[in-house]
């Protein structure tokens, strides 16, 4: 048996209502003796049906007790000094079985009625949280995919540029003073737009930074400071170069290369 299933299933609230019948009673007592669960459940049933009936008791008014005095003021009977009024009782009128009846109906009702609003409250407390977790996670999903969506779409302009036939790549290989280190260029001609793929280089130490030159007839161009992130990196824009070069700088980079400080170097 599902204990969550069965406690949310409503009989439990029947029962503190007294409207089951004996076998359903048996059936409820006979899990509440195994199961702790549906026993602790039942006593907050019965908490929550004692505060309902509290906060809906209806004080009688004044009104009420001054009328139950008059009618016995007002009732036929001897005073006897020293003993009191005497009154004459008359016998209560039965109460008809259908009267009964409704009254019996109308108390079962409205111990339904208030754990059937306890039951859906609390139904709608949970599926109110259920829909602000929901809310969350779509939330949450959305952000996701809208970063994947960009590193996407980054990712196909790469591969764009680098597959256009305007391009050229040009591997630059590691110097005598870092020889297993390569990067690749991608340069357009044309457009003189630059991409920089790091292949190989090391973590530059604190305060260095990596940065690219372009050489053209002898002259060292400044194309730009780059990070260590792994992905394809747009320099600077080079109309025309004979090669390209990777030299280690100070953070910001530098207006002229530090020759001995070249990792990587190639020709167009």
């Amino acid at each position: 048996m599902d204990i969550n299933n069965y406690i949310e299933s409503g009989i439990l609230e029947l029962y503190v209502a007294g409207v089951l019948s004996v076998d359903e009673n048996m059936e409820v007592e006979e899990y509440a003796l195994h199961h702790p669960e549906i026993k602790s459940e039942i006593n907050s049933i019965e908490k929550a049906f004692e505060k309902y009936a509290l906060a809906h008791a209806k004080q009688p008014s004044k009104s009420v007790l001054n009328n139950v005095l008059s009618a016995i003021e007002t009732q036929n009977g001897k005073v006897h000094k020293g003993e009191g009024r005497i009154l004459q009782m008359k016998p209560a009128a039965a109460v008809s079985p259908f009267l009964k009846y409704l009254a019996y109906a109308a108390v079962a009702l409205l111990f339904i009625s208030g754990s059937l609003n306890i039951y859906y409250y609390n139904k709608f407390q949970n599926t109110q949280q259920q829909l602000v977790a929901l809310q969350g996670e779509n939330e949450y999903l959305a952000n996701q995919f809208n970063t994947m969506q960009a590193n996407y779409d980054e990712l196909a302009g790469e591969m764009n540029f680098i597959k256009s036939p305007d391009n050229i790549a040009v591997t630059m290989k590691g110097s005598a003073l870092q020889p297993d280190a390569i990067a690749t260029i991608y340069w357009n001609k044309q457009s003189g737009d630059v991409h920089l793929n790091v292949n190989n280089l090391p973590v530059p130490p604190q305060g260095k930074q990596y940065q690219l030159w372009a050489i053209k007839d002898g002259e060292r161009i400044d194309a730009g400071v780059f990070d260590m992130d792994g992905s394809i990196q747009i320099m600077k824009n080079i109309p025309a170069a004979d090669a390209f070069a990777v030299t280690l700088e100070p953070v910001g980079g530098s207006k002229v290369p530090t020759i001995e400080l070249i990792y990587v170097v190639g020709n167009v």
